[in-house]
């Protein structure tokens, strides 16, 4: 367990690793734990003699009995992933700059504000009117060719590498030639949970963010095509809060809480 691993009761900060919460889990339910473990969790300031400190108990109790799990990457000059649990009444992320860190920042907020929170981590807000008003449909390898932050394409370069089934507007073209060349944001949020269907339910939402406009990603019907195709479709910022608020299931369509 890392140094920085802890918990500040005079300022609020808590830092968690996966195993660190797994840890504390153990211990709220009353399982055995190694005595350097414990030691290291009092260290930390996590524990109080042998129980956990009595503000970490919700944390805890979201963490082992949640009723959807949340995961966010932000793709940015800094990026960002997020670990969510969300419980009925409040709920946990753990953000870091990757999957792989073994730190996390912790935090434990109502549920209610989970959304605006989220919104918060993309930076939802005002965006410049997209070109373009109707969606169009790619190959999903030009489209994360455009994206790549290689050499800047342009329209007539971009026209050259589409199917030539496709007919894109010269007005998208455009807009693809700016993705190439400029920066942009693109984040995916997913979550999760036991529904009352035979298998488990699940929904994504994965937008670009740019200075062309913000994108909604889908994936498209293969139909007649050989490779995936995607859906590009220009949404506005109040679009997006929408389905951020959409995504998070009501705690009347979970069947069962999700085991840790």
């Amino acid at each position: 367990m890392k140094p920085d691993v802890g918990f500040d009761p005079v300022g609020g900060s808590l830092r968690l690793s996966r195993e660190t919460l797994a840890r504390m889990r153990d211990v709220h339910a009353g399982h055995e734990i190694s005595e350097e473990a414990g030691a290291a969790l009092r260290a930390a300031a996590l524990l109080q003699g042998t129980v956990l400190h009595p503000r970490l108990v919700a944390v805890v109790e979201t963490a082992a009995r949640p009723l959807a799990r949340l995961s966010l990457d932000v793709s940015r000059k800094t990026p960002l992933h997020c670990d969510g649990w969300v419980g009925q009444r409040f709920a946990l992320l753990l953000t870091a700059a990757s999957a792989t860190h073994e730190v996390f920042d912790a935090t434990f907020l109502s549920r209610s504000l989970l959304t605006a929170q989220v919104a918060r981590f993309v930076d939802v807000g005002p965006r410049p009117r997209p070109k373009v008003a109707d969606p169009i449909e790619i190959d999903q390898g030009l489209l994360e060719a455009v994206l790549g932050g290689g050499q800047p394409l342009t329209a007539s370069q971009l026209e050259m590498l589409l199917d030539a089934r496709d007919e894109v507007l010269p007005v998208w073209l455009e807009v693809l030639s700016t993705l190439s060349a400029r920066p942009h944001k693109r984040w995916r949020a997913g979550v999760w949970w036991n529904s009352f269907q035979e298998t488990p339910q699940a929904r994504s939402l994965e937008i670009l963010d740019s200075d062309a406009g913000l994108f909604f990603i889908g994936h498209a019907a293969r139909a007649d095509r050989r490779y995936r195709r995607v859906r590009l479709r220009p949404v506005t910022p109040s679009q997006v809060w929408r389905l951020l608020c959409a995504l998070i299931p009501p705690p009347n369509d979970v069947a069962e809480p999700l085991s840790y």
